[in-house]
């Protein structure tokens, strides 16, 4: 998975009583040993999406927006594709508090 060397170095800055969700689609399991686990604070949940057809099949997107919202004023760093970005991006303007948000869209699947 590309994003994941992107969010172990996010991981590296985050403060140790980082609290919130780390929610990562893969397409199998074997692709969870590709994060550095020593790097996740401890109050971060991570959530993993096994996903085996994310090109058709969206599921990052509902399972952010179903999550419960902490306090306080998050930052938020999101990597997805351009559709599944933009309904995170809408959800988030209808939360409160929010510190930053930070969008990464990328190109998935067959680009002829």
């Amino acid at each position: 998975m590309t994003a994941i060397p992107a969010i172990n170095n996010n991981l590296k800055g985050l403060p140790e009583k980082a609290r919130g969700y780390l929610v990562i689609e893969i397409i199998s399991e074997q692709d969870q040993s590709l994060l550095n686990h020593s790097e996740v604070p401890d109050g971060l949940e991570i959530i993993w999406l096994i996903n085996a057809l994310p090109d058709t099949t969206k599921t990052f997107s509902k399972a952010i927006i179903q999550l419960p919202w902490l306090n306080g004023e998050p930052t938020i760093w999101v990597a997805a594709e351009l559709e599944e970005v933009l309904r995170v991006r809408h959800h988030f303007t209808t939360m409160p508090r929010i510190k930053k948000v930070i969008c990464i869209s990328v190109v998935t699947g067959n680009t002829e």
